[in-house]
């Protein structure tokens, strides 16, 4: 029978990703991106590993088409927020004009997400 048993037992593992460690492998691959976008010079932007923060987030989050009725809250944000694995935050002077942050389950997926630039 077609797809019967574990698939474990039918698949061979990709690359070297298996075990406790395998959690780690995306990860670090998702971080070493996230680090060659943030060596991109310029002279008006300033980018910090960091996580936004929460009000900044949801000002920033406005300037999308996501939430057309201005539903999230700062305390839904920072919820959001919480989980991340890795974010990049963009600062024009003390203002938040980018971002976007790596989330996963910890084993085989890590996603982009939130990827946002202030249009103006």
């Amino acid at each position: 029978m077609v797809g019967a048993g574990r698939y474990e037992d039918r698949h061979e593992p990709v690359g070297h990703l298996r075990g406790p460690a395998a959690a780690e492998e995306p990860r670090q691959a998702v971080v070493l991106l996230a680090v060659a976008l943030m060596d991109t010079p310029s002279p008006l932007i300033e980018y910090q590993a960091e996580i936004p923060d929460p009000l900044a987030f949801v000002r920033l989050f406005g300037t999308t088409s996501w939430d057309p009725e201005g539903r999230l809250t700062v305390p839904a944000a920072a919820a959001a927020l919480a989980p991340t694995w890795y974010a990049v935050s963009a600062y024009e002077g003390e203002r938040l004009v980018g971002t976007g942050r790596i989330i996963g389950d910890g084993v085989l997926h890590a996603l982009l997400v939130d990827v946002i630039v202030d249009p103006d």
